[in-house]
């Protein structure tokens, strides 16, 4: 199916998206005569921890549907104040697309979900016929075009319009069709580790750090602890290390998979009313119980280690008093090509083609990236450069075209790359130009 055809009923045509294109190069020539490499390698970092956090909330909140159905017939009447309902129908097996929205906060006593901006934003591309999902991360601070209001951050339009203003920007930016919307506050988090009886975390070190004006008191020791909400708080706001925000996030990353291995723990049964509770109380959607739980059980089928994510392209901008980040469009649109309209599902590599490959690992683990270069270059690919990471996830990056089956061959084929997350990073080069860049992870 072409893209008029997939698309001729959303009102989104190949011209929309020229539109879209020259708009968005109109503001590189504008704004962009410089890229901090650095500033760019660190919104990158945020914004996948980030889209990992999104992973985690959308099985928290599956799972805990499906569950909660299976052991209970009473349907659960949720407040029109917090929820709008749209038509009951059936959740065709057919691809979806869900914008999860995280919300700031306007303080104490107000309500989480009116004028306030986006925090994060988060495509989830359902495909129930092939078991797997895609999340698209979206930068808070992309400079669009909002409609009524000119040109704003992206995270101005849930201020301006809440969530349905926010998906028409989307649509109009991206050229894609939004289905459901989910808004969650940042607030549950405490409530979430209290509800669920803690989290399992290794501490990589002792943590120790006063900021009084921030109330603000970490006194964490090293080793593997369950986090209550306070040490959980003190463990993901810790930032007085060499790594600064790149090592808070990566303590989120880890944080948040403890999570994962909570929530999928057979105790969990039991804490399912209190976790509904706290997502009751912390969610605002636009579907039904029935419609979410009808997600829930596409959801059990899914391979977590199937899914592929990306950030936006584009650069930071400083320029004037407002900091920006500018698209770039045309990379904009090879990133929605493959994980909305799933291109790289039924790509192939022609038989003369040698993919290039970069290779990453801690500086104490060179005998097993050996062991991985090897294995690589018996596959056929050329690897093309290495260095020194400190990354303690196992990661592949792909920079240009690659076809999932080709990314499946080689988490298959290679020890420990088999749950390595996929990112689609276009330019963010590790060691040099390639095709792929691949992490060896110390664990």
């Amino acid at each position: 199916m072409n893209f008029d055809e997939e698309n001729k009923n959303n009102n989104i045509t190949p011209q929309s998206i020229n539109a879209q294109r020259e708009f968005g190069s109109k503001l590189l020539e504008e704004e962009l005569e410089e890229k901090d490499s650095e500033d760019k390698n660190l919104v990158k970092w945020i914004l996948i921890c980030i889209a990992s956090g999104i992973v985690i909330m959308f099985i928290l909140f599956t799972v805990a549907t499906d569950v909660i159905m299976k052991i209970t017939n009473v349907v659960m009447k949720v407040s029109d104040t917090t929820t709008n309902y749209t038509a009951n129908l059936p959740f065709a097996p057919a691809k979806k697309n869900i914008l999860l929205i995280g919300t700031d906060s306007n303080g104490a006593g107000t309500d989480p979900f009116v004028g306030v901006r986006s925090d994060t934003l988060v495509v989830i591309n359902i495909n129930p016929r092939s078991k797997n999902v895609n999340l698209l991360s979206i930068p808070r601070d992309s400079k669009v075009s909002i409609k009524g209001h000119g040109i704003d951050k992206i995270n101005s339009a849930f201020a301006h319009g809440g969530p349905e203003l926010t998906i028409k920007t989307i649509e109009k930016t991206l050229g894609i069709k939004i289905d459901y919307y989910i808004v969650f506050n940042y607030d549950s988090v405490k409530k979430l580790v209290t509800a669920i009886g803690g989290v399992p975390v290794y501490v990589e070190k002792d943590m120790y750090y006063t900021d009084r004006s921030g109330g603000l008191y970490v006194n964490l020791q090293k080793g593997e602890q369950i986090l209550d909400a306070n040490k959980a708080e003190q463990y993901l706001r810790f930032r007085k290390d060499a790594l600064g925000d790149i090592g808070r996030m990566r303590r989120q990353q880890w944080f948040l998979k403890g999570v994962a291995q909570k929530i999928q723990s057979p105790e969990i049964i039991t804490k399912i009313p209190d976790i509904l509770q706290v997502l009751k109380e912390n969610t605002k959607t636009n579907m039904s119980l029935y419609q979410l739980s009808n997600i829930a059980g596409y959801a059990r089928t899914i391979d977590l280690n199937d899914i592929q994510i990306a950030t936006l392209p584009g650069a930071p901008s400083t320029r004037g008093h407002i900091s920006y980040w500018i698209l770039d469009p045309e990379k904009t649109q090879e990133v929605v090509d493959t994980l909305i309209y799933r291109d790289n599902e039924k790509m192939t590599r022609a038989e003369n083609q040698k993919l290039t490959v970069g290779v990453v690992y801690p500086f104490n683990q060179q005998e097993k990236a050996q062991t991985v270069i090897t294995t690589l270059e018996d596959m056929g690919y050329e690897v093309k450069c290495t260095g020194i990471s400190k990354n303690v996830h196992s990661q592949i990056y792909g920079h240009s075209k690659i076809s999932k089956n080709e990314i499946n061959k080689i988490k298959q084929n290679i020890e420990g790359l088999n749950k390595a997350q996929f990112i689609i990073a276009p330019e963010d080069y590790q060691c040099g130009k390639t095709d792929l860049t691949i992490f060896v992870s110390q664990n």
